[in-house]
């Protein structure tokens, strides 16, 4: 029976399951992508560093924070150390969106920060029990 709730609700988990890889497979993309462009000193990349007004060497610091973000968010375990790559990600999506808002950027700049916001409380909220601090 369609409606029945022996079958929805393992339907519900798997779909759950499934939205929290995808969300957090994209946000894992995205910081790994930023670590490149930080860590290879990629010019345009830091262009745009200066100007939000951040010195270049601040870009080797946050490509080193992304890496060990990257590793918190995929591997197994570590459910507190997840909660502070999490945050992380979080600090930084939401200052990317004040600095471009602070320097007058337009919507092409500030709406990528605020896609990724959403993105990254999706993959959070949905985490799996294996991946939350027991309270």
């Amino acid at each position: 029976m369609i409606g029945n709730k022996e079958t929805s609700l393992p339907n519900i988990s798997r779909v759950r399951l499934i939205t929290y890889w995808i969300t957090t497979g994209i946000v894992a993309l995205q910081v790994v992508t930023g670590a490149y462009l930080d860590l290879s000193k990629n010019t345009d990349f830091s262009k745009i560093a200066q100007h939000l007004g951040y010195p270049v060497y601040l870009l080797t610091f946050l490509g080193v924070l992304r890496v060990l973000a990257l590793i918190a968010l995929l591997a197994p375990r570590f459910p507190r150390l997840k909660e502070w790559a999490y945050a992380g990600c979080f600090f930084e999506y939401t200052l990317a969106l004040a600095s471009h808002f602070a320097v007058g950027d337009g919507v092409n700049a500030w709406i990528w920060p605020l896609i990724f916001i959403g993105i990254l409380m999706v993959s959070w909220y949905l985490r799996p029990a294996s991946r939350k601090l027991s309270t």
